[in-house]
């Protein structure tokens, strides 16, 4: 009776890495970064790529999760035909073998 004898002690270190994060809507693909531009869009947009390793996509989504555009990633500028998109809201993702990004988009 009284005091309960078996606990359990578990460390860990956490490492807290900045450029995993979103910062000024650039996101982190194998070290490198990926802007969309421009935002808000109307007839195009585009996606520079400044590091890539192995392969990946590129696809739209509407805010309903229904997979609007599907394009693979590149080096470089990567451009999307967004014209026949209506008026509102998507996401855009990269997606590669070990992460994906998403970034919002509005149509206008």
């Amino acid at each position: 009776a009284g005091a309960c004898n078996n606990s359990r002690t578990i460390s860990a270190t956490v490492k807290i890495c900045a450029s995993r994060g979103i910062i000024s809507q650039q996101s982190t693909v194998y070290g490198g970064q990926w802007t969309v531009y421009p935002n808000p869009a109307s007839k195009f947009i585009s996606l520079q790529v400044n590091q890539l390793i192995g392969a990946g996509q590129i696809t739209v989504t509407n805010l309903m999760g229904k997979q609007i555009k599907t394009l693979p990633l590149s080096l470089g500028i990567n451009t999307i035909d967004i014209a026949n998109l209506t008026k509102g809201i998507y996401f855009v993702s990269v997606i590669t073998n070990d992460e994906k990004r998403t970034e919002k988009l509005i149509v206008e």
